[in-house]
This record gives C-alpha cells, sequence and structure tokens, in this order.
C-alpha cells in the first residue's frame, strides 16, 4: 500500500482523524464513512481484493466510492460502476494567507453549523461542486457568506489525510458570482488549516481547467491525479 497519505486521503483520514466517522470490516482492510456523512471509503489495498473487502461494508443497492489513487475498478458482476474518474490533487505551497480586503457589499464570512444544513444540501445540488450530505459537516469546519439571510458561498474542510486538510465543497451561487467570495472562502481556510500547523489540499475535476488556472494563479501546485471510482453493489442472483 502506497505510504504517502496524499495517496491514500481517504484511507488515511478514516484510520487517522475521521477514525470516529468510520466503519471498518473485520480484518481492517476496508473502511467507509458512515451513510450519513459521505459515500466515500478506502481499502488497504485498491485491486479485485479490495473490493470483496468493501462488499462487506455495503448492502445490496449501497454505494462504495474509493478516493486514492491507482484504483482497479471492480470486475466483478456484484458491482456496478457508477463513476471512474482521476481528479487533480493540489497543494496550497505557495498561496499567500487571507487577503485583508473587505468583501464586497460588506459581506462576512462565518461559520455553518447544524442551522445552516438545509441551505448548504441546497446550494451544493444546485452547484455540484461534489457530494455532500447532511453529515458531511461533521468531517471539519465549515463556513459562509450569507447575504440578506440567504446562503450566498460556501466551503470547508473535508478529509483530513496525516499532515493536511482538504478544503472542499468550494462553491458559489450564481446570484453571488464575480465577487471573489469563492477565492476569499479558499484562502480563509488555507490560512486556518495552517494554523492547526497543517498544508492545505484540494481536488478538482481532471478537466476543469478555469479551476487549475484559477488555483494555480492563487498559489496552489498540481501534485497528481488521484481516482474516484464510485461503485454501486448489485443484489446476488
Amino acid at each position: 500500500m502506497a505510504t504517502d497519505p496524499l495517496d491514500v486521503v481517504a484511507w488515511s483520514s478514516l484510520t487517522g482523524d475521521h477514525r470516529h466517522l468510520a466503519v471498518i470490516n473485520a480484518a481492517g482492510t476496508a473502511a467507509k464513512y458512515r451513510k450519513d456523512v459521505g459515500l466515500f471509503g478506502a481499502m488497504a489495498v485498491p485491486d479485485q481484493s479490495g473490493w470483496q473487502a468493501a462488499a462487506e461494508l455495503t448492502r445490496d443497492g449501497g454505494i462504495f466510492g474509493v478516493f486514492q489513487a491507482d484504483v482497479e475498478a471492480p470486475t466483478d458482476p456484484q458491482w456496478e460502476v457508477l463513476f471512474s474518474e482521476p481528479v487533480d490533487q493540489f497543494v496550497a505551497g505557495t498561496m499567500r494567507a487571507i487577503d485583508a480586503e473587505p468583501l464586497a457589499d460588506g459581506a462576512e464570512i462565518v461559520p455553518l453549523g447544524e442551522p445552516h444544513v438545509e441551505d448548504m444540501v441546497a446550494l451544493t445540488k444546485l452547484t455540484e461542486p461534489g457530494p455532500f450530505k447532511p453529515g458531511t459537516i461533521s468531517m471539519g469546519d465549515y463556513f459562509g457568506i450569507l447575504h440578506g439571510g440567504r446562503l450566498l458561498a460556501m466551503a470547508g474542510q473535508r478529509f483530513r489525510p496525516e499532515g493536511y486538510i482538504e478544503v472542499s465543497a468550494v462553491c458559489t451561487h450564481p446570484d453571488g458570482r464575480r465577487r471573489g467570495y469563492g477565492a476569499a472562502l479558499t484562502r480563509y481556510n488555507v490560512d486556518r488549516i495552517r494554523a492547526e500547523g497543517r498544508e492545505a489540499i484540494l481536488h478538482t475535476r481532471w478537466n476543469n481547467d478555469g479551476a487549475r488556472r484559477l488555483y494555480e494563479a492563487m498559489g496552489f501546485r498540481f501534485r497528481r491525479k488521484v481516482d474516484v471510482v464510485v461503485a454501486r453493489r448489485l443484489p446476488a442472483d
């Protein structure tokens, strides 16, 4: 198994900081987040034996998403592959600290919690930054920008591999775009992550050239591609 935590971001998180959110099989060879938290999991060895281990944690009709490097898609007919695609992984690197300039319209960055979950789920469904469930907020701190009581933008912290924290769910409502909200929230999270003595990472779709240019301009550096394979376990014949 790869030893660099950035190659096994979900595994390092599930067996480390997020152990309290994890379901792990008896042999300790597969792990997944609780259903209310997220669909992602990981395997000690991301090959066909890993999918056999993942089946122990996934009921018929259940979904298991693997987020780590060099994942083999399942070949066993008990699995239906729903999504298989690499994502680009970035490390904050030379990214500078949070801007001191005020946000547009006097908006402020505020912590998000249980009272905001319904709005957070609605915003992520609208903008599709990646999977987000009501329990996802238990993975880390989330912050947003509210204007007139409406959640216009958000970003937070998801995977916590050893030494790093992932900035995730960066999204902005169409009514709040072109105001720098996404960049401000990203920098805010990076600043807080570094205050913990860790470094920030993030992931984008491999073909999202606009996001790549933006994050590189902000100081993030591309590290490598990481595989995401999501499959549904089918009922046995």
